[in-house]
């Protein structure tokens, strides 16, 4: 059996170096290429008003 691609996930805060080692010895022994895949959430800078009933959201 053989994977092209093994996909891992990084942790953005904290770097799991043992983690990544493992991830990519098991891609160096399939001969794979390793996606480490990270996400965090983004804060908006601000807050859009609730529309109203009458009022549509596209300003009209």
């Amino acid at each position: 059996m053989s994977y092209a691609t093994l996909l891992t996930y990084v942790n953005a805060d904290h770097v799991s170096k043992p983690l990544v080692s493992v991830a990519a010895g098991l891609a160096d022994k399939f001969s794979a290429k390793l996606i480490g895949l990270s996400s965090l959430a983004v804060i908006p800078p601000f807050v859009a008003e609730r529309c109203g009933q009458r009022r549509q959201c596209d300003g009209s």
